[in-house]
Order: C-alpha cells, then structure tokens, then sequence
C-alpha cells in the first residue's frame, strides 16, 4: 500500500520497507535490496544467509529481511549491494559447518570441540571416542538356546 494503516487482508500494521528512492527514475517506486526466498535458511524463529567472501570461502550471515514478497525477502540490514550470497546449496553448505563445529543454522555459536551428533537426536552427544584396537565381544541372542 502507498498509505500507512492496516493490511486489507490480515489487518496487521503495514511498514515502509526502506529503499534509496535516489535509484529510483521519476515515474518508478524506489528500488529495494532483496534476496531470493531460495537463498534463505530458516529455522522459524532466525534466518541466515550464506555469504562467499572469496572463491571457496564463506560465512553464515543472520540479515534482519522483511516479509516476504513473491519469491524474494526485502533486506532491512544485515547485507549489502555486491554481497555474494549463496542461493543454492545453502543446506549443504550448512550441513558441513555443522560437521566441522562451525557456527551454523541450527548451532549459532557452533559445537565445542564438533562433537558428534546422535542420529535420531539432532544435537551433540559428546566428545567423539577413539576407536578400540578390539572388535566388540558377540552377544548371546537370548533366542539361540544356548
């Protein structure tokens, strides 16, 4: 909407999404920083983006994006013009951050030490142990009649 008040449809409060209206020709609305919904990892309650500082480089980036429009998130703060954000790939880049201890979606200050991770648990469980030079002893099947 052009005006301030409510949204039509769900009544919540409209805000102005901020944009350089200086971009913007004279018959044409402001131009907006925006970022493909595919580029955004969310979890529901935070949002990062992956950014590529340098080829084969690259860091989590918590942007603060407005609602969502189509199939693009207006950029508030948090990211610039220029910034290389990663659109596709974003949950394996995600996944390996994990892996190695790294900051990530689900751990934002990472996992001490990149502990491993229980399947069926989702979250670290301990230091990994080192392997024992011996197989594990077979256990009896309590149905072989021995």
């Amino acid at each position: 909407a052009d005006t301030p008040g409510s949204c039509t449809v769900c009544g919540m409060p409209l805000e102005r999404v901020p944009g350089d209206a200086t971009q913007a020709g004279p018959q044409s609305t402001p131009r907006v920083l925006a970022l493909p919904a595919e580029a955004v990892l969310t979890t529901g309650r935070r949002q990062i983006v992956y950014i590529e500082d340098e080829p084969g480089t690259y860091r989590p980036v918590q942007p603060r994006l407005g609602p969502r429009a189509g199939d693009f998130f207006p950029v508030l703060s948090g990211l610039k013009t220029g910034d290389r954000v990663v659109a596709r790939g974003g949950f394996l880049l995600d996944s390996q951050f994990q892996i190695m201890g790294k900051p990530s979606l689900l751990y934002p200050e990472g996992t001490a030490g990149g502990g491993i991770t229980h399947a069926g648990h989702g979250g670290p469980v301990g230091p990994a142990q080192e392997p024992s030079s011996h197989p594990p002893s077979p256990q009896p099947s309590p149905h072989s009649g021995h």
